[in-house]
């Protein structure tokens, strides 16, 4: 499954991605809120 995380933490984005892979997801990461909807997209 995939995840699309938009955080501009990069700390928080960082834990969370790390949580979300160890738990068997494809996570597609940005800070930028208009570069997270052009990946929602695809």
């Amino acid at each position: 499954m995939r995840v699309l995380l938009i955080e501009d933490d990069s700390a928080v984005a960082r834990s969370i991605e790390l949580m979300l892979k160890s738990a068997g997801f494809n996570i597609y990461t940005t800070d930028l809120g208009e570069e997270g909807v052009d990946l929602g997209k695809v």
